[in-house]
C-alpha cells in the first residue's frame, strides 16, 4: 500500500522514483501505465514522453498540462476539462474525450485513430496533421479549430460544429458529414470536401 501511494504521488508530480520508492536522480522517464486521477486536479503538470496507456482522467481538470509525445492510447478523458493543454505528437488512438472540454488544446501531429470526441468542446484547438481516421466528432463543437492537413478519413462528423475551421489539405474521404456546420470553414485543397 505504501509503495503504491509513492508511485501515485510520483505520477502526479511527474518525478522519478527509484526502485525502492524513494525520490531518485535518474533522468530516465518513469513508465506509468494506467494512471488513475479521475476527478482530480492535475493542471499545470508535465507528463511529456510518459507511457500512460489506459489512464483514467474521467472528470479530471488538466488545464495547461503537457502530454507531448506521451503514450495515452485507450485512455479516458470523459467529461474532463483541459483547456490550453498540449498533446503534440502524442499517441491517443482510441481515447475517449466524450463530453470533455479542451478549448485551445494542441493535438498537432498526434496519432488519434478512432478517438471519441462525441459531444466534446474543442474550440480554437489545433489538430494540424493529426491522424484522426475513423474518429467520432458527433455533435462536437470544434469551431475555429485548425485541422490543416489532418487525416479525417471515415470520421463521424454528423451534427458537429466545424464553423470557421481550417480544413485546408485535410483528408475527408469517407467522412459522415450530415448536419455538420462548415460555415466559414477553409476547405481549400481538402480531399472529398463536403458541399456547403
Amino acid at each position: 500500500m505504501f509503495q503504491h501511494s509513492l508511485i501515485l504521488i510520483a505520477a502526479l508530480t511527474a518525478t522519478v522514483v527509484s526502485p525502492l520508492g524513494l525520490p531518485g536522480t535518474d533522468p530516465e522517464p518513469v513508465e506509468m501505465a494506467g494512471l488513475d486521477v479521475a476527478g482530480q486536479n492535475v493542471s499545470d503538470r508535465d507528463f511529456s514522453g510518459r507511457a500512460l496507456r489506459y489512464s483514467n482522467l474521467h472528470g479530471a481538470n488538466f488545464h495547461r498540462t503537457i502530454f507531448d509525445k506521451a503514450d495515452l492510447r485507450n485512455s479516458t478523458f470523459y467529461g474532463a476539462s483541459g483547456n490550453s493543454s498540449s498533446f503534440k505528437n502524442a499517441k491517443l488512438d482510441e481515447c475517449i474525450f466524450y463530453g470533455a472540454t479542451v478549448n485551445l488544446a494542441k493535438f498537432d501531429e498526434a496519432a488519434m485513430k478512432k478517438c471519441n470526441f462525441y459531444g466534446a468542446t474543442a474550440s480554437q484547438a489545433s489538430f494540424r496533421k493529426a491522424n484522426l481516421a475513423s474518429a467520432n466528432f458527433y455533435g462536437a463543437n470544434v469551431s475555429l479549430s485548425n485541422f490543416a492537413a489532418a487525416d479525417l478519413s471515415n470520421a463521424d462528423m454528423r451534427g458537429a460544429n466545424f464553423s470557421g475551421t481550417n480544413l485546408a489539405g485535410a483528408n475527408l474521404c469517407g467522412a459522415k458529414t450530415t448536419g455538420a456546420d462548415f460555415s466559414g470553414a477553409n476547405l481549400s485543397g481538402a480531399k472529398c470536401a463536403p458541399r456547403r
